[in-house]
């Protein structure tokens, strides 16, 4: 007689047992622990995730795998990197040619799994290209625009022509990193509540608890004292504002002590640097302006088309990098930081491999 003790996926137990029931006629007995939560902070981490989000899985796997107990930032990942991709790009243009791109790419390595991972990614990043790219009327930058094939859209009372609409384009980007860092502190807070269960963590997970919550109070207090001078809002307004965030202190230096209350401003500094999307945006449309109109000041038509269409081919090698790793960043360094540790230890079915005895 011997036991074996190991962990496996609560959907795969029903499955296991019937399986070794069936094989071994009543022989082998699977019996299923009961555990303390310290015991279960303690588990392989075993991802289940859909499909589309598995590429994004892909790549936290590269980076640090999450821990059993904490938020996998995957899902929220699979949303919000491809449309930060899309909004930096934003060209129909360069869409259908990074789309047609990675086709190629997933036939001709359709071997290589991690090839196939980032081409997925870059599928889902070329068709909110196209989007972005209808909604600001850039077909290979203004190119589309002159011909007459196509204009910007108007939404919310403003004329997405990028270059005409920095400013909106701008508060767009700040608003993005406003919400997108929010979230990262609500998902801290929920993580925290769930390591409240280990009794080890608990006086850790309150100060967590602590510091998150004042962190988002002072960040709609900053929002309304901004908003409300920029915009010359009611006095009201401000004072509330002012309020919010002289109440949200103690919460920050009770979780966080001193460092805390530093971290206020490097808080603003996560949020200020997602006008990178703006930034990233306008370079590139006006690297593609400008190929259009270095193309067309040519007096002999076939060097200028040559000109052109290296330029935009810079632009396209550019456009498929630089966006890219600027969403990545903006995950890695300004989002998952507020919640995110990382560190778990990848569940590893016991089985046979390559033929050779069981590990």
């Amino acid at each position: 007689t011997f036991v074996l003790a190991g962990w496996i996926p609560k959907k795969s137990l029903r499955e296991t047992r019937d399986a070794l029931i069936d094989t071994f006629a009543g022989r082998v007995i699977v019996n299923e622990l009961i555990l303390t939560p310290d015991e279960m902070a303690e588990a392989p981490t075993f991802y289940d995730n859909p499909r589309f989000v598995k590429p994004f899985e892909f790549l936290m796997r590269v980076v640090s795998p999450a821990k059993s107990t904490e938020f996998d930032p995957s899902p929220v990942m699979a949303i919000f990197l491809p449309l930060f991709f899309g909004i930096m790009v934003g060209d129909m243009g360069y869409g259908l040619l990074i789309l047609v791109f990675a086709l190629i790419m997933k036939w001709k390595f359709a071997d290589r799994d991690w090839l196939q991972h980032l081409m997925n990614i870059l599928i889902i990043g070329a068709i909110w290209t196209i989007f972005f790219g209808w909604l600001y009327g850039e077909i290979l930058g203004d190119m589309g625009e002159h011909m007459g094939w196509i204009e910007p859209q108007t939404l919310f009372g403003v004329s997405w022509n990028r270059i005409d609409a920095m400013v909106p384009f701008l508060i767009l980007s700040v608003a993005i990193g406003v919400f997108h860092v929010i979230l990262g502190l609500v998902l801290g807070i929920v993580n925290s509540y769930t390591e409240m269960s280990c009794k080890r963590h608990v006086d850790k997970a309150k100060k967590h608890i602590c510091e998150k919550t004042g962190m988002i109070i002072v960040i709609i207090g900053l929002i309304l004292v901004i908003a409300g001078m920029v915009l010359a809002l009611p006095a009201a307004l401000v004072t509330t504002g002012a309020i919010l965030v002289i109440v949200a202190i103690p919460l920050i230096f009770i979780g966080g002590g001193a460092f805390g209350m530093f971290e206020i401003m490097g808080t603003v500094s996560n949020i200020l640097s997602y006008s990178r999307i703006m930034a990233i945006g306008m370079a590139s449309v006006i690297l593609a302006a400008v190929a259009n109109k270095l193309g067309g000041m040519m007096e002999v038509a076939l060097v200028g088309v040559i000109i052109a269409v290296l330029l935009h081919t810079l632009n396209l090698v550019l456009a498929m990098f630089s966006p890219f790793l600027h969403s990545l960043r903006l995950h890695l360094v300004e989002f998952d930081s507020k919640f995110y540790e990382g560190g778990g230890k990848m569940y590893k079915p016991f089985k046979k491999e390559n033929g050779e005895k069981p590990t």
